[in-house]
């Protein structure tokens, strides 16, 4: 007979495995106006500044184990900066980077999943556009009575100007030279 095993959830392991132990090393700074500033962009009140006295770089990072609710203080470090970002020439990252910087991941992914629905919309969008083109073009060509014309471009891969992009550019210029700089309709 087995042995009944209880799997148990320890903070404290959690933070060792996977965070930052905040020791003496590490002397959190008073905020400035930089960091409030951070935090009212991005939302998150648990950001802070701390200066590491071994290495001598200011660190913004994220409580993961406030030391108001844990005995101990662990967080996940965000971005290092030889000055304090609050100073004149500082290399602080832009508002944008640090957005993305302190993003939750579940965030991040609803982010890029819209981002891809307003890609493939676009996408349809410029199909559709073609095909309106490629009709337009087939009732000019048989309004001339360009019947073989207008086989071939049924049969053909139609791509109209907003998705053909540069590309359709050079082979409407193209075809304009070869015509002799006669108009063209497409």
């Amino acid at each position: 007979m087995s042995p009944d095993i209880e799997i148990v959830f320890d903070p404290i392991e959690e933070m060792l495995f996977n965070h930052l132990h905040m020791n003496e090393n590490h002397e959190v700074l008073p905020d400035g106006e930089w960091i409030k500033s951070v935090r009212r962009r991005v939302g998150r009140d648990t950001l802070f500044m701390y200066y590491h006295h071994k290495t001598n770089k200011f660190v913004l990072a994220d409580w993961c184990f406030p030391p108001n609710k844990y005995s101990f203080r662990a967080c996940i470090e965000l971005e290092v900066f030889d000055i304090r970002p609050d100073a004149n020439g500082s290399d602080r990252p832009s508002m944008e980077t640090l957005e993305l910087r302190c993003c939750y991941a579940d965030d991040m992914h609803k982010r890029m999943r819209k981002k891809l629905m307003e890609a493939r919309g676009l996408k349809a969008s410029l199909k559709a556009d073609s095909a309106e083109q490629k009709k337009e073009a087939y009732n000019w060509m048989k309004s001339k009575g360009m019947e073989a014309s207008c086989r071939t471009l049924e049969s053909s891969s139609f791509v109209g100007e907003a998705e053909g992009g540069e590309r359709y550019a050079e082979t409407v210029d193209e075809l304009q030279r070869m015509a002799g700089r006669r108009k063209i309709y497409t």
